[in-house]
């Protein structure tokens, strides 16, 4: 199992990443925090071995190009960053979602995606669950 494991949480609410992070670090993982996609995307050329990406985040900037299709949607910009991993990574490094959407599309959309597992926001996934989520994706 690896220990030095290193991992990009994007995330815009500050309050949910102070919560679950501390059992990660206490683990010796490395965690680089984006709040939005803009800077989701500067990050991405950097190695990480898990994402963890909210589906419901700013994207900063009234003119930044969302994706290749020029899409107008907006509201899922997490889901729009997942494609782009995906895109530039494949199916090879693991992507674990968390949103308070619950939309049928929506979820169809991260299956296509091949996301490793999803967690919905306000139902207290205990930390334990979210480090063993963590562990399972990096020992497939």
């Amino acid at each position: 199992m690896m220990t030095t494991l290193k991992m990009l949480w994007v995330e815009d609410d500050f309050d949910t990443l102070k919560a679950a992070v501390l059992p990660l670090e206490k683990k010796g993982w490395s965690i680089s925090y984006a709040a939005s996609y803009q800077d989701a995307l500067k990050l991405l050329e950097q190695n990480y071995d898990v994402f963890l990406v909210d589906l419901i985040i700013p994207q900063i900037g009234s003119n930044v190009e969302v994706d290749d299709d020029q899409s107008n949607d907006t509201r899922y910009l997490g889901l729009k960053l997942i494609e782009k991993i995906r895109k530039c990574f494949g199916t090879n490094l693991p992507v674990i979602a968390f949103s308070v959407v619950h939309d049928p599309s929506v979820n169809k959309a991260l299956d296509e995606l091949g996301v490793n597992f999803r967690f919905t926001k306000g139902t207290n996934v205990s930390n334990k669950e979210l480090c063993q989520a963590i562990e399972s994706t990096i020992t497939r």
